[in-house]
């Protein structure tokens, strides 16, 4: 499935894995930051403030920004 974050990015979370598709930021880094799928890793974009972390065991419980 595919997220839209307030209009700056969009996440996609599909097979277990959160993936930045697009984002507004000026350098993009979050977009070819590699899938995250474990508990503790994460993809930070700076500019637009916003963190994709998993947390728990196995799932990803959410998105914040």
């Amino acid at each position: 499935s595919v997220t839209d974050i307030d209009g700056l990015m969009q996440v996609v979370i599909e097979n277990g894995k959160a993936y930045v598709k697009n984002s507004v930021c000026p350098n993009g880094a979050c977009e070819h930051s590699a899938p995250v799928s474990a508990s503790g890793e994460s993809i930070i974009c700076l500019p637009n403030k916003i963190m994709i972390k998993i947390s728990g065991e196995t799932e990803m419980d959410a998105i914040s920004g």
